[in-house]
């Protein structure tokens, strides 16, 4: 059927209905397959009630379930009416529920396929390996679809593992749900020693002592490893850390009646390693040595070092431990969230002194003036105390930066922006350079870091080309509307060789401009070129005046170009 074609045929159903011909409406509702209603929301909805309806007078059990789950799933809910969810409960309840009938005696009733009804539910393990003796930990989140309460709602999960195919745990009991609610549960389960994997097999939804059974696509499982567990070795979960700021990470081990043993431990990243810097102080890039010497029995041992994050990232640590003693191994393993957030986002421009944004080359003996904004990201109130810039020069190379203009110190919070900028001439040619990099001394409300912290960006790299030509104009700041207007561009060469060149100048319906607007330019080597200029402004306002360019005669390589404003008074 095409959309019309549903649409006239819902109506129908609608039409016997209202007329009281609900046993012809069943049959035209039930004598053909349930059409696709593609993105047709609103319609299937509508016609997923008829049928509920119609089920229920004529006490259809499987069809009421079936369009009562579609009615409640996630796309099609919203265009239910208001009270809806609270009338058809008590029709649920009067036609399935039997009191001669114990709780355990109801069946399950299976959810149809993409149609899962009133909650959203997900759920994950909280780790991807657990050990024989390790309790198991799952969390939970449930979405409410229903803009009405849900009461005495109860969910349970059906694990599956080699000893026990069938183990029920509940996860929520008779609780009740918000209009449009969230309930989040974590639980933990009791160690599986006997278990090499453990599976989700399915999931139930209770209500009215009904259970709707949710298919299970995935199936998450969790692996489970068995060791001999008579050490007790613990790692204290760190905060969230900072970029470029030492996070610490605390083990802590208390030895049994046995001694004289090392407790060795080696550690790896789901992410690439090279993201993070590993030391045994916060101040001092040392390695680490992943060993603690056990020399007494029950005796607590402590150990820490410093993770240190090159980039926001977030990711699980994991640590391998070896006991090694005579003629008794032992191996586990450990494993932490490691959380480094990105203080600041930023964004840097570069523009000549005719304040063009430069996005290609730069070229010698000209001042540029970078503009650098930061977001700051961080939850905690902030003050900056400095921004530094930092050039990197090699031999041979002659660059001045100068310093970042600012007013310190800047209170800043979570989302807020603050800028500045710097000045920069190269003296020689650079190709694809570092040129140097960006440091910013801060401090924030949070006891767990030091007083002042650091962070620090790399400047873009810079490509610095010789300068072909100096270029000065006396172009206006302002002028007024329809009054005849004059500047001058004067073109100095600083090549070696002559320069066959032309300058653009682009057209605009704000501005009449006399003469030709391509002009062939050609220069010899210390050679001079005023080239005369005088417009008209149609209109006024804050205009910008069409953008004039300079570009070699061959390859068409643009070497100076600008797009000045000016302000015309009517």
């Amino acid at each position: 059927m095409n959309n019309s074609q549903v649409l006239e045929y819902v109506n129908g159903i609608k039409a016997e209905i209202n007329s009281g011909n609900t046993s012809s409406a069943l049959n035209m509702a039930l004598s053909t397959e349930s059409p696709d209603f593609g993105h047709f929301y609103s319609l299937e909805c509508d016609f997923c009630q008829q049928i509920v309806k119609l089920a229920y007078e004529f006490n259809i059990i499987e069809q009421f379930l079936r369009y009562s789950m579609k009615c409640f799933s996630k796309n099609l809910v919203k265009y239910l009416p208001k009270s809806y969810f609270s009338e058809w409960r008590k029709s649920f309840y009067n036609l399935l529920v039997d009191p001669k009938l114990n709780d355990s005696e109801y069946p399950s009733i299976p959810v149809v396929p993409n149609y899962e009804p009133f909650i959203n539910i997900k759920y994950k393990f909280n780790k991807e390996t657990f050990y024989a003796d390790e309790p198991i930990t799952i969390s939970f989140s449930f979405d409410s679809y229903i803009s009405e309460p849900m009461q005495e709602i109860s969910i349970k999960i059906l694990l599956a593992s080699e000893n026990n195919p069938n183990e029920e745990i509940f996860v929520l009991e008779n609780v009740d749900f918000q209009p449009l609610g969230r309930l989040t549960k974590t639980i933990t389960i009791d160690p599986h020693p006997r278990a090499s994997k453990l599976q989700i097999k399915e999931i139930f939804f209770i209500m009215d002592k009904f259970i709707f059974k949710y298919p299970q696509k995935n199936n998450p499982s969790v692996e489970i490893e068995p060791y001999e567990s008579y050490v007790d070795v613990q790692i204290d979960q760190p905060p969230k850390g900072i970029v470029d700021i030492p996070i610490p990470i605390k083990i802590k081990y208390k030895s049994g009646t046995s001694f004289d043993y090392n407790l060795i431990f080696v550690w790896s990243f789901k992410e690439s390693s090279r993201d993070f810097q590993i030391s045994s102080s916060p101040t001092m890039k040392t390695q680490v040595n992943p060993s603690i010497e056990i020399k007494a029995p029950n005796t607590e041992y402590e150990k820490i070092i410093y993770i240190t994050a090159k980039n926001q990232i977030s990711t699980i640590m994991e640590f391998d431990f070896r006991v090694s003693k005579s003629n008794n191994p032992t191996k586990f393993k450990k494993f932490i969230d490691i959380c480094a957030l990105l203080p600041f986002k930023n964004s840097i421009k570069i523009y000549n002194s005719f304040r063009n944004k430069i996005d290609g080359n730069l070229t010698t003996n000209e001042e540029y003036k970078v503009w650098a904004k930061f977001k700051y990201l961080l939850p905690w109130k902030c003050s900056i105390e400095s921004v530094l810039i930092h050039p990197i020069k090699e031999q041979g190379e002659s660059f001045q930066i100068g310093e970042f203009n600012s007013t310190f110190p800047i209170s800043i919070e979570q989302k807020e922006k603050f800028a500045g900028n710097f000045s920069m001439i190269f003296d020689n040619p650079l190709e694809d350079k570092m040129i140097g990099f960006i440091d910013i001394s801060y401090k924030i409300e949070n006891l767990d870091f030091p007083d002042l912290l650091h962070f620090s960006l790399m400047l873009p790299k810079a490509t610095v080309v010789s300068r072909e030509i100096e270029v000065k104009t006396d172009f206006p700041l302002q002028t007024s509307q329809y009054i005849e207007t004059e500047f001058s561009i004067e073109i100095t060469s600083h090549a070696k060789t002559p320069l066959d060149l032309f300058m653009l100048v682009g057209e605009s319906k704000n501005f009449f401009i006399k003469g030709p607007n391509l002009l062939p330019i050609s220069l010899l080597p210390g050679e001079e070129e005023i080239i005369e200029f005088s417009f008209y402004a149609i209109n006024h306002g804050l205009l910008y005046f069409p953008k004039i360019f300079i570009a070699e005669n061959i390859g068409q390589r643009c070497v100076w170009e600008i797009e000045p404003s000016l302000f015309v008074s009517n």
